[in-house]
């Protein structure tokens, strides 16, 4: 059986310990404090360009999780109404609105996304990337020619007002005034008849 005397060298000890537990603590306190100020400091920075884009527009508010109001004029300027002409197609059976590279674009109607395109650019054939979305009403809601970037993921649930990509000119665009193209086509299309909507008949002008 030890010695008892021998164990007091170690309580002894105990005065150096605690001063050196301390600072331990103290260093590893600070370590951990920087990396949370370092991470706040790098996710500011990574969507400020957005927020500071989504700014910009007069429908959107920043501060409710990038929702916006539902409606066309918030959105830019209707180019192509439902029905009209385009170089493509004599009946089109959505509406173009076009506005600046880079406006937000928000789900006019809540529901599950169901297909979403990207790496697409300008010139190549068809809607570029674009993003479909169902409805509770079993409404097909198609997003065409997007940037490609701040889209969602395909089963991802999106709310009204949910900004879900930004406009661009990707796929089959064009400009009648020298511009860039870029613009939105929105085309609803009821699943239960096969047959396109007016999306003003469904949202507000």
């Amino acid at each position: 059986m030890p010695d008892l005397k021998e164990n007091i060298s170690y309580q002894d000890l105990s005065g150096a310990i605690s001063p050196m537990l301390q600072a331990s603590k103290e260093i590893g306190a600070s370590v951990s404090n920087a990396r949370r100020r370092s991470k706040k400091a790098v996710d500011v920075a990574q969507y400020k360009d957005f927020t500071s884009t989504l700014g910009q527009y007069s429908g959107v508010q920043t501060g409710t999780a990038g929702s916006t109001a539902a409606s066309i004029s918030n959105l830019g300027t209707t180019t192509t109404n439902f029905g009209g002409q385009t170089r493509g197609e004599n009946w089109h059976p959505g509406i173009d609105v076009a506005n600046q590279i880079g406006t937000p674009i928000p789900a006019f109607a809540g529901g599950k996304v169901t297909e979403v395109v990207t790496g697409k650019k300008q010139g190549d054939k068809g809607y570029g990337n674009y993003v479909k979305i169902l409805d509770s009403n079993n409404r097909e809601w198609r997003y065409s020619h997007l940037s490609g970037d701040w889209m969602p993921m395909v089963g991802s649930e999106v709310q009204q007002g949910q900004v879900i990509g930004r406009m661009s000119n990707t796929g089959s665009t064009y400009s009648e005034h020298s511009g860039t193209g870029s613009h939105l086509d929105l085309r609803i299309r009821d699943l239960y008849t096969n047959q396109f909507l007016n999306p003003l008949s469904l949202i507000s002008s």
